[in-house]
């Protein structure tokens, strides 16, 4: 299949180079790549979209990046399935079919982490959703995700958004949690992983994102700083009867630790070329 891939940064490449171990025609564009030309996309049959939605100064979405290369595919009069890779707020990918008349957009999350994301994308991805309005859009995408995805599953577009930041944003909480309990063990001179330990071997927990010390503190990296922001934001947004004030608990608390920088992955600064904060 011919299949082209906008942006090459953690997450395109993964899909690039993945896909193309698969047998598959892959064409790209990233303007950092000067040989690229948005041009080389226009004859595949999808294009997977993977471009930065890092939050702007009030640390929504920005999703800019993304409408602008809509609008060149658009320009383009490109015919294929446009398959979003990226993070984005819920309800944009209905806003997206709407503003362009074209039911083959569709959200396609990705659950990697940066230090082996090829291996995420490759091996450790048991279940793939993609959340489209179109059938048609749904077989071609599973098609391509056959070799890789043991379950492939079509969901409404807002539910597979929804479902991107719940894994995110849950993932900070629990960092923020440990990291809290592990202050309180401080505080009462007890071992925070003797009491993990206990709670792990009763299958209480799981140890994922609860480990805790001195070296292995806050939450960083690209994802999980920037989507519980975005989300917050989001959040805030909604009129809803019973608002949930753990999101905005998880945005404050997010400081108060130092954030931690695992081997092979780096910081907010490094990877996006700024501090993402609270303020």
């Amino acid at each position: 299949m011919k299949i082209g891939s906008i942006g090459r940064g953690m997450v395109g490449e993964a899909i690039y180079q993945g896909l193309k171990s698969l047998g598959n025609d892959m064409y790209y564009y990233d303007p950092v790549f000067k040989e690229s030309k948005m041009s080389d996309i226009i004859n595949t049959d999808v294009v997977f979209i993977s471009v930065p939605t890092i939050p702007n100064e009030n640390n929504e979405c920005d999703l800019s990046i993304l409408y602008k290369v809509l609008g060149e595919l658009e320009s383009l009069k490109y015919k294929g399935i446009i398959c979003i890779k990226s993070t984005i707020t819920p309800g944009t990918t209905k806003k997206m079919i709407d503003k362009y008349s074209n039911d083959k957009i569709c959200f396609c999350p990705e659950f990697l982490k940066e230090r082996c994301a090829y291996e995420d994308f490759m091996i450790n991805n048991p279940i793939c959703i993609v959340g489209t309005e179109s059938k048609e859009a749904f077989e071609i995408i599973k098609k391509i995700h056959l070799p890789i995805s043991k379950e492939i599953k079509m969901v409404g577009p807002t539910e597979a958004e929804l479902t991107k930041y719940m894994q995110n944003v849950y993932n900070t909480y629990r960092i923020l949690f440990a990291n809290g309990m592990y202050e309180i063990c401080k505080h009462n001179n007890v071992e925070y992983d003797s009491i993990l330990n206990t709670l792990l071997y009763r299958n209480e927990l799981d140890a994922k994102y609860m480990r805790c010390n001195e070296n292995l503190r806050g939450p960083s990296g690209p994802c999980l700083v920037k989507d519980s922001l975005a989300f917050n934001q989001y959040v805030n947004s909604l009129d809803l009867e019973k608002k949930p004030g753990i999101f905005q608990t998880i945005v404050n608390d997010m400081d108060l630790y130092p954030r931690t920088v695992i081997d092979g992955t780096r910081t907010e600064k490094e990877y996006f070329g700024k501090e993402l904060h609270k303020n």
